[in-house]
C-alpha cells in the first residue's frame, strides 16, 4: 500500500500515501472487500482523503527533480505541490494539545516541510483538510532540512527524522537539471549529518519512560485505557507476547463493561491474540451501542461462525433483528460479515441493506464481497422484489454489478437462466442494466462461454438488444450451430483483449465515481453534469480529457453545440487527482468507447506524463483556459 510509510488510526484503519498524493486510507479491514473473485471493488481501499496537494515552503526550492517543468515551482521558485510525500503518521500521542489527536502529519522533504491534516469522520468515510492553508505545521529555511520519517514516542511527543542533506533523489532518477543544481550550489556535501527532532509544547515536561518488560500483566490490562494510542498498542502487544492467561478474566470484564470504547476495542483484540475469544462474550457485544465495539465483535465472530453452526445461527439472527436500526458503520460491517452466514439468512439481510443503502458505492461493494457464487440467486430475488420494479440509479448499477459477476462466474446454466429472464417483449431498465453488465463483465474473455442451446434473446430479429451490446454479446457466447470466432466485429478503433479488460474496469470506476452526475448511460443529469455521449471533450484530445479528470473543470462548457452552465449543471466538476494512473486510464478508455463513442483506448503512459507535466496545477480549469493550455503544449 502506498509508496513509503504506513500508519493506523485508533480504529486500526491504515493510512499511507504516494509521492504525488499525500494521504490515502483503507476504510475497511484488509482483504474484506475482495472476497468475491467475480467482482472487483472500486471503493473502500486506497481512498484519497484530500485532493489538496498544495504545499507552502518558506524558502525557494529550485533543487527538486522536475524543477524545470513549468508549474512545478511558483514565481518565487518555491515548490507548488507534493512531489516527495512520505511517512504519513496518525498522531495518537498526548504531548501535543488535544486538537492534534488523530491528525495526520506528512513529510515533504523536497519542500523542507511537514504538512498537518485534520481528519474528519462521516460514518465510514474519512476526509482530510489543511487547517491553516498558506502555512505549514513545520517548515525550514535550511534547504538541507529533509524530514523523511515521523513517529510518536512513548513520551507522547512527535519525532521527526531529518535526513539533512542537499541531494536526496535516487541516483538512477536524477535529471540533468537536478544534477546541475546540485553541483552549482554544492549540495552534494555534507553527508552523514542526519538528526532527530522532538516536537513538544513550550512548557512540556518529559516523564520517565517505563520498561515494558517490568510492568506487571494486570497493570498492562489497565494500560489498554491509556489516553496515548501508542502505549495502548504497546500494552496489547506485550500481553499477547507474554501469553499470560491469568489476565483473561480481567480482559473479558474490560471488553464487556469498560467505560472507554477504545480500551474495550483493545481488550477484544488482546483476547483474540491470546486465542481466548469466546462467543458467549462476543455475541452480546454485536448489539453494543458503540459502533467500534459492535463491529469488532462481529469481525471476531466470523471465524467461529464459519465452523460452528450454533454461532452462525445466533449471529445471523442478531444481525437480522438489528440491521434496520443500526448506524451506517455497523451496517457496513454487517454486509462484510454476511459471507459467513447461511444463504437463507445472508440473502435477505443483504437485500435489505442494499435496498436501503444502495446509493453508497462502498455499501454496494461490501454486499458484492459477500455474494461469491450466489450472485444469480440474489439477482433473481431482487428481480421479484416489489421495490426493485421502480428504476433508481443505484438499482441499475447494482443489477449491472450482479450480472457482470454472473458472467465472470461462467456457469452456463445460470447464464442460460439469466438470458431467459431478460427475454421480454420490450426490454425495460432492468433488462438493459443486466445486458450492460453481461457485456462489460465478459469484456476481454479469451474463450466464449458454451451454452446448451441458442438463447432466444440473442437470436431475435426485432433489434431489441442495442447494437453495441449485441456486438459484445455475440462474441461472448456460443451454442450448437453457432461459433463466436466466426463473428467479425468491425469497429472504427477496435480494442484489444487487454483494452477490453481495461474498459470493463473503467465501467466499474465510472459507476462508483462518475455516474452520479453523468448518468449510468453517459447522457448527463439535469442540474448535475453535461452528457458524455458524442462530446468532443471526450472524443477529442486525450491529454485534454486527462487534464479534466486530474484537475477538475468549472464554468460554462459547450457540448454538442449546446452551452451548459449553472443552474443546469453544477458549478464545478471536482478533481480526481487522488486516483492512480491505472484508474484514470480505465475511466478514459471506457467513456471514449461506450454509448456509440469510438475514440480508441488511452494509454497509462499518457495519463502519467500528463500528471507530471501539469504538476503545480491546483485549481479547476475553465474551458477557454484548458483549450489554450493544450494548444500551447502541442
Amino acid at each position: 500500500r502506498g509508496q513509503w510509510g504506513l500508519s493506523h488510526d485508533d480504529a486500526g484503519r491504515l493510512h499511507y500515501n504516494y509521492n504525488w498524493s499525500q494521504l490515502h486510507a483503507d476504510l475497511v479491514p484488509p482483504n474484506t472487500l475482495s472476497r468475491n473473485k467475480n467482482h472487483r471493488p472500486t471503493t473502500g481501499i486506497d481512498q484519497g482523503l484530500t485532493i489538496d496537494r498544495r504545499v507552502y515552503p518558506i524558502r525557494p526550492t529550485p533543487a527538486v527533480n522536475r524543477g524545470y517543468i513549468p508549474g512545478t515551482l511558483d514565481s518565487s521558485g518555491r515548490l507548488l505541490e507534493f512531489t516527495a510525500a512520505c511517512s504519513p503518521l496518525v498522531y495518537r500521542g498526548t504531548a501535543l494539545p488535544a486538537a492534534f489527536q488523530g491528525n495526520v502529519f506528512v513529510c515533504e522533504p523536497a519542500g523542507n516541510l511537514v504538512k498537518r491534516n485534520v481528519v474528519e469522520t462521516n460514518g465510514p468515510h474519512l476526509t482530510a483538510k489543511d487547517p491553516h492553508p498558506g502555512r505549514e505545521f513545520l517548515a525550514s529555511t535550511d534547504e538541507r532540512f529533509r524530514p523523511v520519517s515521523l513517529a510518536s514516542g512513548p513520551d507522547g511527543a512527535l519525532y521527526v527524522a531529518d535526513m539533512y542533506r542537499g541531494l536526496i533523489q535516487h541516483g538512477a532518477y536524477v535529471t540533468p537539471y537536478l544534477r546541475n543544481q546540485t553541483l552549482a550550489r554544492k549540495l552534494s556535501q555534507p553527508v552523514h549529518r542526519g538528526r532527530i527532532w522532538r516536537i513538544v509544547p513550550a512548557n512540556w515536561r518529559a516523564t520517565t519512560p517505563r520498561k515494558g518488560s517490568k510492568i506487571p500483566s494486570e497493570v498492562l490490562v489497565r494500560e489498554l485505557a491509556n489516553s496515548d494510542g501508542g502505549l495502548r498498542d504497546l500494552a496489547q502487544r506485550l500481553l499477547v507476547e507474554r501469553a499470560d492467561r491469568r489476565v483473561i478474566p480481567a480482559l473479558a470484564r474490560l471488553a464487556s463493561a469498560g467505560a472507554d470504547p477504545l480500551a474495550r476495542f483493545h481488550a477484544l483484540w488482546t483476547l483474540d491474540g491470546l486465542n481466548a475469544s469466546d462467543p458467549a462474550l462476543l455475541l452480546p457485544l454485536v448489539s453494543d451501542p458503540n459502533p467500534l465495539v459492535a463491529t469488532t465483535a462481529q469481525r471476531l465472530l466470523e471465524p467461529m461462525a464459519k465452523t460452528d453452526e450454533s454461532v452462525r445461527t445466533k449471529l445471523g439472527e442478531k444481525l437480522m433483528r438489528e440491521w434496520a436500526t443500526a448506524p451506517i458503520e455497523h451496517i457496513l460491517q454487517m454486509a462484510l460479515t454476511a459471507h459467513v452466514l447461511d444463504p437463507n439468512t445472508s440473502q435477505p439481510l443483504l437485500a435489505g441493506i442494499v435496498g436501503r443503502y444502495g446509493n453508497s458505492a462502498l455499501i454496494r461493494d461490501a454486499v458484492m464481497s459477500s455474494l461469491f457464487r450466489q450472485e444469480f440467486t440474489f439477482l433473481q430475488n431482487l428481480w421479484q422484489a416489489p421495490t426493485w420494479q421502480t428504476p433508481e440509479p443505484f438499482r441499475e448499477i447494482f443489477l449491472e454489478m450482479l450480472s457482470s459477476a454472473v458472467v465472470r462466474n461462467g456457469n452456463p446454466d445460470e447464464l442460460t437462466a439469466l438470458l431467459t429472464l431478460l427475454d421480454q417483449p420490450k426490454l425495460g431498465w432492468r433488462e438493459r442494466a443486466a445486458l450492460t453488465g453481461l457485456a462489460m463483465g465478459g469484456s476481454g474473455k479469451r474463450k466464449p462461454i458454451p451454452l446448451p442451446s441458442a438463447p432466444r434473446l440473442l437470436t431475435r430479429s426485432d433489434g431489441a438488444v442495442e447494437p453495441s451490446r449485441m456486438q459484445a454479446l455475440s462474441v461472448l457466447f456460443e451454442w450448437p450451430g453457432y461459433r463466436a470466432d466466426a463473428v467479425r466485429v468491425v469497429a472504427k478503433n477496435p480494442l484489444s483483449a487487454d483494452d477490453q479488460k481495461i474498459l470493463a474496469l473503467g465501467r466499474q470506476h465510472y459507476l462508483s465515481t462518475c455516474a452520479g452526475c453523468h448518468g449510468t448511460d453517459g447522457a448527463g443529469l439535469h442540474r448535475f453534469a453535461p452528457p458524455l455521449v458524442g462530446s468532443d471533450w471526450v472524443l477529442g484530445d486525450e491529454k485534454r480529457l486527462a487534464l479534466i479528470l486530474l484537475h477538475g473543470m468549472e464554468g460554462p462548457v459547450e457540448v454538442a453545440k449546446r452551452m451548459y452552465d449553472v443552474p443546469d449543471i453544477l458549478p464545478v466538476m471536482p478533481a480526481h487527482s487522488t486516483m492512480d494512473d491505472g484508474a484514470i486510464t480505465a475511466i478514459l478508455t471506457y467513456i471514449r468507447n461506450e454509448w456509440g463513442n469510438e475514440a480508441g483506448p488511452v494509454s497509462r503512459r499518457t495519463v502519467g506524463m500528463t500528471r507530471i507535466t501539469s504538476q503545480g496545477r491546483v485549481m479547476p480549469w475553465t474551458a477557454p483556459e484548458l483549450n489554450r493550455y493544450v494548444s500551447e503544449a502541442r
